[in-house]
């Protein structure tokens, strides 16, 4: 059965700017800028939902979010 998207466990292909036009739809990060955007996925263990058809992200998980820096 063909759901339309599939889901990937990646960081290099997620489409920052697609993450960004969904943020944007957001109340708590319609405010988030590329560069913190970036730093959160770098940081971050991610899944996209991709569009079979054209590639197109149409969402994103980040379940970890916090970045440890032991100092």
């Amino acid at each position: 059965m063909d759901k339309g998207f599939r889901i990937k466990k990646t960081n290099n292909e997620i489409q920052i700017n697609e993450v960004k036009q969904m943020l944007l739809k957001s109340y708590w990060a319609v405010d988030r800028d590329i560069k913190t955007i970036e730093k959160t996925i770098e940081n971050s263990v991610c899944f996209g939902a991709f569009s079979e058809k054209d590639n197109k992200q149409l969402g994103l998980w980040n379940p970890v979010l916090l970045h440890i820096h032991n100092t």
